[in-house]
């Protein structure tokens, strides 16, 4: 039997996770999972690709807003924006409008000594999902391509024996692990139901640094485990771990669901 053992949402891309027992899935991905962004001055978005000190923002789910905590101090971030400046954001080749978040904003650039903004993606924002993968109708947060990464706990005790040590699933930021199923068998999927809402596999995820954060200290200190993918599993190539979901219909999902491979 194939179950989802954790749940994660990150409320502020490339920010700290927050471990859930349940979630809501939208068309766009988990209800509260990377509606928030940080860009640079430019309006392109800021990850731990260019700072790993990312990482060491916190956010905490509270009941009618979500909690932001850097080194600078904390505020509330509402989970539905309504107001601030609209702004115009890139996240790779795609380009939508988004509201600021002016004390967010403040808060990011006094911890990371950068002239950084937080943005929120209103709900008439519809951000496409990579064309090459979606159908009509697919829509997707501020996260990279698609609405929901999905990893397999077999494919990390895999990962960590050729590394000979271990490093931890949150290096790999995923919303749903699933725990019953074989190594990388979750690359073979193409179409997965949870608690009655059906899924599309539609793509293995690529993988680049950001995976050698350490999320304890925040900092990148070393080239594993992404050396180590490489030469371990990188079919076509390319280091992958995990794989994209884009859903079918919305409703809710929660640790112990079964995963069925349709």
């Amino acid at each position: 039997m194939i179950e989802i053992a954790e749940l994660w949402l990150y409320p502020i891309k490339a920010c700290a996770g927050v471990p859930v027992e349940k979630a809501q899935v939208e068309l766009r991905g988990l209800r509260r999972d990377r509606r928030y962004m940080v860009v640079d001055a430019a309006g392109r978005f800021f990850t731990q690709r260019e700072e790993p000190g990312l990482q060491a923002v916190r956010t905490e789910l509270r009941p009618h807003a979500t909690v932001m905590t850097t080194s600078a101090g904390s505020c509330e971030l509402p989970h539905v924006l309504r107001d601030g400046p609209r702004l115009s954001v890139t996240v790779w080749e795609s380009d939508c409008e988004a509201l600021e978040h002016a004390e967010g904003s403040r808060l990011l650039s006094a911890a990371l000594k950068r002239d950084l903004k937080l943005v929120y993606m209103p709900e008439d924002v519809e951000r496409s999902v990579d064309e090459d993968y979606a159908r009509p109708g697919d829509i997707v947060s501020f996260a990279d391509a698609f609405p929901i990464l999905l990893t397999n706990q077999a494919s990390l005790d895999d990962l960590n024996r050729a590394l000979g040590g271990a490093v931890s699933m949150e290096r790999f930021r995923p919303n749903l692990v699933v725990r019953g199923a074989a190594a990388f068998e979750e690359e073979r999927w193409e179409r997965v139901v949870i608690g009655g809402i059906a899924f599309r596999a539609v793509k293995a995820c690529t993988r680049c640094a950001v995976v050698n954060v350490d999320p304890r200290t925040a900092t990148r200190e070393s080239k594993e485990p992404l050396a180590t993918l490489a030469e371990h599993h990188a079919p076509e190539g390319k280091p992958v771990f995990g794989v994209n979901l884009t859903p079918d219909l919305e409703g809710g999902v929660k640790v112990g669901d079964v995963l069925e491979v349709a």
